[in-house]
């Protein structure tokens, strides 16, 4: 596990969950399903806060490490616990456009965005401020953190690949998972406004 600074702000580790810290997540976070609305043609999605998922306490164990790890070599990823989670299930090879976590409920702050990734790997892009992109293929297990001056970058999921890892598609399927913790205590009490993907909403923050 080497953490690896992209551009300032945003931190990649590649490798971060081992084989039976993947098993463990996947299959702790199965419970969640249940909880899944459908966002667009080619995702589902739960957006609540972090305490209102069933044995989350792993998963915010996990982001507290991943933080640590990334601070040691970027000083503006804060060390802080999120407040919501945004668990998202890619179910096709389309993924999602250019955009920025700057919506209403996605935290006003620049304590970082932790993603955590599952199942089938992605091509995630970010536009740096050079104004070039730079491609990183997240695959099963790999964690992006982004805070600071990248707190608002934009970024996308370019594309998905089934190629999920076969001690995870038992568990899960063919899918990706991304777990997308955000620190928004503005938010909390309010999620109920949040649950249902608002498609008007997205597209004026250029989620698509």
């Amino acid at each position: 596990m080497l953490p690896q600074s992209i551009i300032p702000g945003c931190v990649f580790i590649k490798g971060a969950l081992s084989e039976d810290e993947q098993i463990k997540l996947a299959t702790l976070s199965q419970s969640w399903n249940s909880m899944l609305l459908p966002s667009t043609t080619t995702r589902n999605r739960v957006y609540d806060a972090i305490s209102k998922f069933p044995d989350s306490d792993y998963l915010l164990s996990i982001s507290r490490k991943m933080l640590e790890e990334a601070h040691k070599i970027d000083k503006q990823i804060i060390i802080d616990d999120p407040t919501h989670l945004l668990y998202l299930q890619y179910c096709i090879a389309r993924g999602m456009g250019f955009h920025k976590d700057d919506g209403k409920n996605d935290g006003t702050g620049l304590n970082p965005v932790v993603s955590i990734s599952l199942g089938n790997s992605c091509v995630f892009s970010i536009k740096c401020p050079d104004g070039t992109v730079t491609d990183i293929v997240l695959n099963s297990g790999d964690v992006i953190m982004f805070g600071g001056a990248a707190r608002f970058m934009y970024h996308a999921v370019t594309s998905v690949k089934f190629d999920c890892p076969s001690y995870l598609s038992s568990i899960i399927g063919n899918v990706r998972l991304n777990y997308t913790l955000r620190y928004a205590p503005e938010i909390l009490g309010k999620e109920e406004e949040y649950k249902v993907f608002d498609a008007v909403a997205a597209a004026k923050y250029g989620k698509k």
